[in-house]
């Protein structure tokens, strides 16, 4: 960074910073406050850094590469995977599987090759990227308007009893037909207008499907849980109100005895009987209320 007035000489720092440090540390460089100061800032100002004052992270560094997920605590020493991938070079591979939600120490292991054990420091961090996720979910229809409102959340209410909601957004969570239909985070679902597609409206990208993305098999009571393999996504079919599936024609997801949401045939009362609370449709899918 070239900025005589600012920078005395060349130096050094190792303190982690990213693309989003830019925004606060130019407005701080300016004395101007942000316009919108209610949006939601995922970096800080760095300008005590570039003059050599002391400088500590107070905030996590977080992003997204497809469908993985990485975070990186204030301190820059754990960090947080998941859904991760080998690199973009074929060759470059680890000698770890990094299904699932992984945390790793850098100071440790720099290459990342051997997640932790400490379940803690995974359900913190975890936790952290999912805040972080819903915050972007709502930035892109609320603030940068990117998304259009059809993108806000409604909640599915089956024969007037509980709403559809996942026990958490994380891969195999499951799904139930008895939650409580009071607003909360794992209750409130987004319609894709163009395809269907129903997806948690807080935490982008996670969607409900045939266990393991069809491959259980098709049978009636196989498992639908949460995942990020969204491919084969349940789709809202307002005019029958049942949840459909592109990878078993003609099963829909069905309420169990016990609230769990499992598959069944479409044309079984156990399917059908869903409705919308906070919205209505339009031609064939679901279109929030404005």
């Amino acid at each position: 960074m070239s900025w005589p007035r600012t920078i005395a000489a060349n130096r050094r720092a190792s303190v982690p910073v990213y693309v989003p440090d830019f925004l606060p540390t130019v407005l701080d460089v300016l004395g101007r406050a942000h316009p919108k100061p209610g949006y939601a800032a995922d970096g800080e100002s760095i300008l005590p850094l570039l003059k050599g004052a002391p400088f500590s992270r107070s905030r996590f560094l977080a992003w997204r590469l497809g469908k993985q997920v990485a975070l990186l605590d204030p301190a820059g020493r754990f960090k947080y995977v998941r859904a991760g991938d080998v690199g973009q070079c074929s060759k470059d591979d680890s000698s770890f599987s990094y299904a699932g939600e992984n945390v790793f120490d850098l100071e440790a292991d720099p290459t990342e090759s051997m997640p932790i054990a400490n379940k803690t420091k995974v359900a913190e961090l975890g936790a952290l990227a999912a805040a972080w996720e819903a915050s972007i979910a709502s930035s892109q229809v609320n603030e940068s308007q990117c998304l259009p409102g059809s993108a806000s959340a409604v909640r599915f209410q089956r024969n007037g009893e509980g709403c559809l909601a996942a026990a958490a957004a994380k891969e195999h969570a499951a799904v139930g037909a008895a939650g409580d239909c009071a607003a909360g985070a794992l209750n409130q679902w987004a319609v894709d207008l163009a395809s269907g597609a129903v997806t948690l409206a807080v935490a982008g990208g996670w969607c409900f499907h045939v266990e393991y993305n069809g491959q259980g098999g098709c049978a009636a009571g196989t498992g639908i849980w949460m995942g990020q393999h969204c491919d084969g996504a349940m789709t809202f079919d307002a005019p029958t109100g049942t949840f459909q599936t592109p990878d078993c024609p003609g099963m829909c997801a069905g309420a169990g005895a016990d609230g769990a949401v499992m598959l069944a045939k479409c044309s079984d009362a156990a399917a059908a009987g869903w409705v919308v609370l906070g919205g209505g449709w339009r031609g064939r899918y679901v279109q929030p209320f404005d």
